[in-house]
């Protein structure tokens, strides 16, 4: 149990929300590169080498740095929306549940049984995302969309992930209390006023930013 974490229900304020980060905290491993495995493996299993070839040519571009991460990950989220079934989403979504930290799975269930809302907040593509959500005792989701061009492309990732989580609590009345995260892309979320900072397997970097701004936190 995180210190001073035990209860987030009260009765003279808004719901409390949790906001909880994917990879790296929520998961212990990073989505997106699961799913580039699992998606070469069918790609693979199907014969279907030209989209293989782009996959890698991608993979091999970025890791020459010729390209950012973005330009990579576009077009395999577009690719994988094209190539994978609901079969193959709802199987890869199982790899993922199985992966899944269980002692913070836990607590985020009790949480919620005592009235906090739990948000799932993620850059990872909002392609498998859902199916993943049928695995877990949340209540709202927020991940990267497709957008119908590159020059749309925008991950949900520091401010833009505090601006549509906050949006979010705006609409369900609920209050963000707690951040939930191992990575500083959350910085924008973790300054937020009054928030309780909950990091599971933090990042130096991260660390370093929370303490040079005096501000207080925990480790799950």
């Amino acid at each position: 149990m995180v210190n001073g974490y035990e209860s987030l229900t009260r009765v003279d304020r808004e719901i409390p929300c949790v906001v909880v980060d994917l990879d790296g905290t929520l998961l212990q491993g990073n989505s997106f590169r699961m799913f580039i495995r699992f998606l070469v493996g069918r790609l693979k299993e199907r014969g279907a080498y030209t989209s293989l070839a782009k996959v890698i040519g991608l993979l091999a571009a970025r890791k020459a740095g010729v390209i950012s991460h973005v330009a990579m990950k576009y077009p395999i989220h577009r690719l994988g929306t094209q190539a994978m079934s609901d079969r193959d989403l709802t199987e890869f979504a199982s790899q993922l549940a199985g992966a899944l930290n269980p002692r913070l799975v836990r607590e985020l269930d009790r949480l919620r049984s005592e009235g906090a809302r739990i948000v799932l907040a993620t850059a990872a593509p909002d392609l498998y995302i859902p199916y993943l959500f049928r695995h877990l005792n949340f209540d709202e989701w927020i991940a990267t969309p497709l957008s119908g061009a590159y020059d749309g492309y925008v991950e949900t990732r520091g401010e833009t992930k505090r601006r549509l989580v906050c949006a979010l609590a705006g609409e369900r009345g609920w209050n963000v209390e707690a951040v939930v995260t191992d990575h500083d892309d959350d910085l924008p979320l973790l300054l937020l006023p009054f928030v309780r900072r909950i990091l599971v397997n933090p990042t130096c970097t991260l660390k370093c930013a929370l303490d040079t701004a005096g501000l207080d936190y925990e480790v799950f």
